[in-house]
């Protein structure tokens, strides 16, 4: 009868084996301090590798433990994210007539709050349309924005409302107060307003954080 480590660890010999790649066995066992000898019977599942070879060899190789021992990985925390019924017009803009959210995506927790920094909470998506800030953003390309703007404000591309006009563009704060609104393509011509605007009429909704586009031919 097989003992439950070697049912639950089936396998971890193959995983190894990868992990070594085209090293010889030699320099693999340096890297983890073992003996020739015991890595021989690790990749051979005649032992398993004892706590400290296994910590050493996720760190070494940044593996999951899981993965390692039982070949699974473990299920990631998802979010769902909102995207909004609203065209985030990189063109001439378009009329924001609803900010209710029509659905909405599961994206990686992770993800959102250690690669972007990004608080769920604050997150929403839009589509791009028009052409004015390519060749940063295309139409049709996915946004992923944060209602947390930086303080100061920097230079970046942001969801912005200009006279009912919902737009992204890129803004670039300049002395006294005073904010360049740019398209990327050059065929628009940039505006500047004041920061002291009216926010009825002039306001940053949001950062963009990321884009994505599905690829073409």
């Amino acid at each position: 009868m097989n003992r439950p480590e070697q049912r639950f660890s089936l396998g971890i010999g193959q995983r190894l084996l990868h992990l070594r790649g085209k090293r010889s066995r030699q320099t693999f066992a340096d890297l983890l301090g073992i003996g020739h000898r015991s890595l021989v019977r690790y990749e051979k599942e005649e032992r398993l590798p004892d706590a400290e070879v296994l910590a050493r060899i996720c760190q070494v190789f940044e593996v999951d433990p899981m993965w390692l021992l039982m070949g699974k990985y473990r299920e990631r925390p998802t979010v769902l994210i909102p995207r909004y019924d609203l065209e985030a017009a990189a063109g001439t803009g378009t009329f924001l007539e609803s900010e209710g959210a029509i659905d909405a995506l599961s994206l990686d927790l992770d993800w959102l709050v250690q690669e972007l920094k990004v608080n769920p909470q604050e997150a929403g998506l839009l589509t791009v349309r028009g052409d004015s800030m390519e060749p940063t953003l295309f139409h049709g390309d996915s946004l992923l924005f944060t209602r947390r703007l930086l303080d100061p404000l920097q230079e970046g591309i942001y969801l912005i409302r200009c006279n009912a006009l919902l737009m992204v563009k890129r803004l670039l704060p300049k002395p006294g107060k005073t904010l360049l609104i740019a398209s990327d393509n050059s065929a628009y011509p940039p505006f500047s307003i004041s920061v002291q605007t009216d926010p009825d009429d002039f306001a940053i909704l949001g950062r963009v954080v990321w884009s994505g586009r599905r690829l073409r031919g």
